[in-house]
């Protein structure tokens, strides 16, 4: 359920990335299917990081 839960999270957070970036809704989807799977938690942690801290 853990793994299930952080799953989730990053495709949520890369999905609303993509869509900022202007990747279409059903290209942004594809891709973060496949990314997600293989981006390590630290990896992840760090490209939210540098996001937040650049939105503010």
């Amino acid at each position: 359920m853990r793994i299930g839960k952080e799953l989730y999270k990053k495709h949520i957070f890369l999905t609303d990335l993509f869509l900022k970036l202007g990747i279409d809704q059903k290209e942004a989807e594809k891709q973060v299917c496949e990314i997600e799977h293989i981006l390590s938690d630290n990896t992840f942690n760090k490209i939210k990081d540098f996001m937040c801290k650049n939105n503010q």
